[in-house]
């Protein structure tokens, strides 16, 4: 997906891209292994999927404060 696409989808989620690449501004372009309007809840489920891919690029698909 590509990071607009991931924004659309997954409105003022926490998001955990694996397969990603990173353009100039660091956004991602990747598949959503991750996602939850919860912070605590999306580290919770982070944890293991970074075992599973050995890394990721978290985002935040909202406006930060």
């Amino acid at each position: 997906m590509t990071w607009n696409e991931i924004c659309q989808t997954f409105p003022d989620e926490w998001v955990a891209v694996v397969n990603y690449t990173t353009d100039s501004a660091g956004d991602v372009d990747g598949e959503v292994a991750v996602h939850s309007r919860d912070k605590s809840e999306f580290y919770r489920h982070a944890e293991a999927v970074v075992s599973q891919y050995g890394g990721m690029a978290m985002r935040y698909t909202g406006e930060l404060i």
